[in-house]
C-alpha cells in the first residue's frame, strides 16, 4: 500500500512538471507567432521596417551610381534674370531646372519695364524714343535694355523696394502713350542657385551640358548624385 501510494505522487509530480514545461513552451510558441503576424501586418499595411529601408536605400543608391543620374547646382548669379535666363535656356536644351531662393525670405523688390519688344533692332529703337520723350516731359528715371533671360529686349525702367514707387513710375512712363508692366521679385538672405536635372542627357561632358553655361563662364557648379524619391522608414 505505501508503495501504491509513493508511486502516485511520483506520478503526479512528473505530470506537474511536465504540464508546467508544454504550457511555458506553448506560450513562447504563441509569442512567436504573435510577432511574426505583427510583422507580416506591419509590411502588408505598407509599413517598412528599419532594417529593410536601409537595405532599399543602399540598393537605391547603388543604382544611382551605376545610372550615372548627376545633377548640378549653379550659383554666382550676376542677378536673378541671370538666373531666370539659365533655367529657360536649359529647358530649351531639354534639361530639367528648378530656381531656389536659399536663405530666409526678405521682401520683395518691384521692378517696372516695357514688355520685350520683336527684335533687338526694335528694342533699340524704342529705348531712344523714349529717351527722348521722358528728356522733353522732364521724367527722370535710369532705363536700359535688358539682353537676356525671359525679359530680353524689355525695357527696364528702374528696381524698386515700394510698390508706391513702382506704381509711380508706371503711370508718369504709362502717360507717355506706353503699355508699362510691373514685376514683383522675390528676395531672400541666401543667394540664388539654379538645380539642373538631366532628362535626355546624362553626363557633363555632353553637347547641353557644355552648351548651357558657355556663355555664362562666371558661374560656379558643383556637382551631386540626383535626389531620389523613395518610401521612407514607417515604424508604428
Amino acid at each position: 500500500m505505501r508503495n501504491i501510494v509513493i508511486i502516485l505522487i511520483i506520478a503526479n509530480l512528473g505530470y506537474f512538471g511536465w504540464n508546467r514545461f508544454a504550457s511555458e513552451e506553448a506560450r513562447a510558441l504563441s509569442n512567436r507567432e504573435s510577432r511574426d503576424l505583427l510583422i507580416r501586418g506591419l509590411l502588408n499595411n505598407g509599413l517598412t521596417l528599419l532594417g529593410e529601408y536601409e537595405e532599399q536605400a543602399a540598393l537605391l543608391r547603388q543604382e544611382n551610381l551605376q545610372s550615372g543620374l548627376i545633377c548640378f547646382t549653379y550659383g554666382s548669379f550676376i542677378s536673378l534674370d541671370d538666373a531666370v535666363g539659365l533655367v529657360e535656356k536649359a529647358q530649351n536644351l531639354g534639361l530639367e531646372a528648378e530656381l531656389r531662393l536659399t536663405g530666409d525670405p526678405q521682401g520683395s523688390l518691384y521692378r517696372v519695364f516695357l514688355p520685350p519688344a520683336d527684335s533687338r533692332l526694335a528694342a533699340i529703337e524704342m529705348l531712344d524714343q523714349l529717351s527722348e520723350q521722358m528728356s522733353q516731359a522732364v521724367i527722370e528715371a535710369e532705363i536700359y535694355m535688358i539682353t537676356r533671360g525671359l525679359l530680353e529686349n524689355a525695357i527696364a525702367l528702374g528696381v524698386f523696394e515700394r510698390i508706391e514707387e513702382a506704381t509711380a513710375v508706371q503711370a508718369q512712363i504709362g502717360g507717355l502713350g506706353y503699355s508699362v508692366e510691373i514685376e514683383d521679385i522675390p528676395q531672400s538672405t541666401g543667394p540664388v542657385e539654379v538645380l539642373v536635372r538631366p532628362i535626355q542627357s546624362r553626363t557633363a561632358e555632353s553637347a547641353p551640358w557644355l552648351e548651357l553655361t558657355v556663355d555664362r563662364p562666371h558661374l560656379s557648379r558643383t556637382e551631386n548624385l540626383c535626389e531620389t524619391i523613395a518610401q521612407g522608414p514607417q515604424f508604428p
